[in-house]
């Protein structure tokens, strides 16, 4: 991903450091899952690797 930006790893962190250093705080979203969450994101992984047709009915949904 970096490449296709043409930024090499040892410019990403610089850019990163310095984003914290100029607004304390990280360029991204820290976000801790619970054990549920985990468990779901497991599943969607997986339906997403191995795709199979889902049969639901109107008044299932």
């Amino acid at each position: 991903a970096l490449e296709k930006m043409g930024v090499t790893p040892s410019e990403a962190l610089r850019l990163m450091l310095e984003y914290i250093a100029d607004n304390e705080r990280l360029p991204f979203k820290q976000t801790l899952l619970s054990d549920e969450d985990a468990e779901l994101v497991e599943i969607v992984k997986e339906r997403l690797r191995n795709p199979k047709p889902v049969r639901v009915t109107l008044d299932e949904l």
